[in-house]
């Protein structure tokens, strides 16, 4: 459409100048250095009668082609739920299981005597904060990885990574520590100044998130290569760009992938659950009892099936 009426444009113009040199008004030269500067003229002028005419098009398409591709995408994420559908819903368990364990915690919590509590105040009230926190990221990776987006979910895992990282260097340090954490809330400079309340950073001028990895329990290469992956994921690496987790390499030479896809689900459904269920247990193992214990290793074991589930589905359905 848009082209046809620059064409037209031109082509009007064009035919003006030739019944010129016709008529012997003008000599032929004439005629074309003539024709070369009111087509330069007029470029500005035809752009943006174009482009007006694009947003034209646009407003008259957008209804129809919005809800065509509305159901085009809907029609693709049944696809993609009959492919991953127990893996799914094993993830909404662990969600379900997660938030019900955690408000009997708090309930236990509470019930605590002012003794018991002593020293633990700011570390529950920080601890709550980020397992809430994680528990909404666990969810979003889930939206993300039902909408057929593997990495958008790995990225958004990467958040939900750090959060871990900080959340047992919270529960590992004194209760001043998780104080800092959250009167830095107010002040947040992005320099980790609070981490600095920690004997092991006293004498540090800037603390960075390895340094506070590096005193974690839990970290570990396994760790560390997901996580340096899902900064590959986040920002605009070449490896990456030309090897998305959303797409195969055989199917990754055949097209660019610009929206949804079936491939690549497993490794951010199971990072995003065992990271949940690391959140989860820092928080727990701020106060001992009995049924904790139980909780911890019933969380253990669900992560232990959802790994498998999702496993078994990537190699029944893609591998070769």
């Amino acid at each position: 459409m848009i082209n046809d009426f620059i064409s037209d444009a031109l082509k009007k113009l064009t035919e003006k100048k030739i019944e010129e040199y016709k008529n012997g008004e003008k000599s032929f030269e004439d005629i074309k250095r003539n024709i070369d500067e009111e087509i330069e003229n007029a470029t500005d002028q035809l752009v943006e009668d174009a482009s007006a005419m694009y947003i034209q098009h646009f407003k008259e398409v957008m209804y129809p082609n919005a809800l065509n591709e509305r159901d085009k995408a809907s029609s693709f994420i049944a696809s993609i739920d009959q492919v991953w559908q127990e893996g799914f819903i094993a993830s909404e368990s662990l969600y379900l299981i997660v938030i019900e364990m955690a408000t009997q915690f708090n309930s236990i919590f509470r019930e605590l005597s002012l003794e018991e509590k002593k020293g633990k105040e700011y570390k529950y009230f920080v601890l709550r904060e980020l397992h809430g926190r994680a528990c909404q990221q666990f969810l979003e990776i889930l939206e993300l990885l039902k909408g057929g987006f593997a990495d958008g979910a790995y990225a958004r895992w990467r958040s939900m990574y750090e959060i871990s990282v900080i959340a047992d260097f919270i529960r590992m340090n004194e209760d001043v520590v998780a104080q800092r954490y959250f009167e830095e809330s107010f002040d947040d400079k992005g320099t980790r100044e609070w981490a600095k309340a920690a004997p092991c950073f006293s004498k540090y001028k800037y603390v960075k998130l390895s340094d506070i990895k590096k005193q974690c329990e839990f970290s570990g290469d396994l760790w560390d290569d997901q996580y340096k992956l899902a900064n590959k994921v986040v920002h605009a690496s070449p490896e990456e760009t030309f090897n998305r987790l959303g797409v195969s390499n055989d199917a990754r030479k055949k097209f660019i992938p610009v929206g949804r896809s079936n491939y690549g689900l497993a490794a951010p459904a199971i990072n995003s659950a065992i990271t949940l269920c690391h959140i989860t247990v820092f928080f727990f193992r701020l106060i001992t009892r009995g049924n904790l214990l139980v909780y911890t290793r019933a969380l253990t074991k669900w992560v232990g099936h959802i790994q498998q589930t999702y496993l078994e589905i990537e190699r029944s359905c893609f591998s070769k």
